[in-house]
């Protein structure tokens, strides 16, 4: 008799992030909910590691956080140079999430 243990799935009500464009509309979606051009996406894996990310005019800034919010490290990149910040790797291994939105 076999046994397979399913992935522990992520805490809480998290959305699942699969495509650069659905990273897109759920940070649009949080503008219009919130009136931030921001939200919070974690990279569910033995750290959890937390970004904030924000439209700017130069592209976008990437806030990583700490386990209490706080910002920890900051970088601006262009939006071409997105598609190459560790986070769409994430997204790619399907390790991608965000919490809903509220107001």
């Amino acid at each position: 008799m076999r046994f397979y243990l399913a992935p522990p799935s992520p805490r809480g009500s998290l959305l699942a992030v699969r495509t650069p464009e659905q990273l897109d509309h759920y940070l649009r979606e949080s503008e219009l909910i919130t009136g931030h051009a921001r939200r919070t996406f974690v990279i569910v894996g033995a750290d959890r590691l937390r970004y904030q990310i924000h439209w700017i005019a130069q592209g976008c800034r990437i806030d990583r956080l700490d386990d209490q919010g706080n910002v920890v490290n900051t970088a601006v990149v262009a939006c071409d140079e997105f598609l190459a910040h560790p986070l769409i790797d994430a997204l790619r291994y399907g390790q991608l999430y965000t919490p809903p939105a509220h107001h």
